[in-house]
């Protein structure tokens, strides 16, 4: 799977039937993803189905204050500390977090424009994803 000519790491892919069963996978460093489709593991069921891509946002968690033992940089540390917290909620609030977002219309079983009809025939079932601004 690519978005602008590159490859999307870490985006869930989910094939939904129109039974209402799925199979979902999620896409490793070269955007290439493999489904599972409930207890039959690996696969995907027969069938015309739609595709939703999702990629969450990444938000950095504020890591613990540091423990600092020397009483004269223990001030020092905790202001660099809160600083460096500041910076990542303003990041977060400004939308600037590190993964960028997949358009919406990817995410939503009534506006995506992927469907695939996985076959019988293994040779027809590789299905990339190039997605669209």
């Amino acid at each position: 799977m690519t978005h602008k000519d590159t490859p999307v790491e870490g985006a869930t892919v989910t094939f939904l039937y129109a039974d209402n069963n799925f199979a979902s996978g999620t896409t490793d460093a070269a955007g290439k993803y493999v489904l599972s489709y409930g207890a039959r593991g690996n696969g995907a069921a027969l069938g015309k189905c739609s595709v939703t891509v999702f990629k969450p946002r990444v938000v950095a968690s504020a890591s613990p204050p540091p423990e600092e033992k020397d009483p004269t940089k223990r001030r020092e540390v905790m202001e660099e500390w809160e600083r460096k917290n500041k910076e990542r909620l303003e990041k977060e609030k400004s939308g600037g977090a590190e993964a960028p977002l997949l358009p919406a219309i990817y995410s939503d079983t009534k506006t995506t424009p992927l469907s695939f009809e996985v076959t019988a025939d293994e040779a027809k079932n590789d299905f990339p994803i190039v997605l669209a601004d």
